[in-house]
């Protein structure tokens, strides 16, 4: 899985996916753990009387805050990337890149995740 800690030593390949030098990376970082420690704070429901302890269930693909950021960065676009390329291109240009972005990235996740539980790891 692409994880900061592999693009961190690649520093052509991190400005590439990202737009990001790693110092802006990293200056980055502080402001997006402390806006995503707030929308988990807000987003957690109240405790209620829970039928198995806490912590059970599948433990999450992204762990660190350094990948939850990285994640975002490489995600789709933005609707304002994706207007401003209508306007630059046309809507065609526009849509085969949304549905080519979408479908690259499916496809990535399950050739990865098949893979995963070929070799036993899932």
């Amino acid at each position: 899985m692409l994880t900061y800690e592999t693009l961190k030593q690649k520093p052509k390949e991190l400005l590439a996916l990202t737009g990001l030098a790693r110092r802006e990376f990293d200056e980055l970082l502080p402001a997006f753990a402390k806006a995503l420690a707030a929308a988990e704070a807000r987003a957690r429901p109240k405790p209620k009387k829970r039928q198995r302890a806490p912590g059970g269930g599948r433990k999450p693909g992204l762990r660190t805050v350094e990948d939850k950021l990285l994640f975002v960065l490489v995600y789709t676009p933005c609707m304002a990337a994706i207007s401003a390329e209508r306007q630059e291109f046309g809507s065609r240009v526009m849509w085969a890149s949304i549905i080519g972005q979408t479908g690259l990235a499916w496809l990535l996740a399950a050739v990865v995740f098949q893979g995963g539980l070929l070799l036993g790891l899932g």
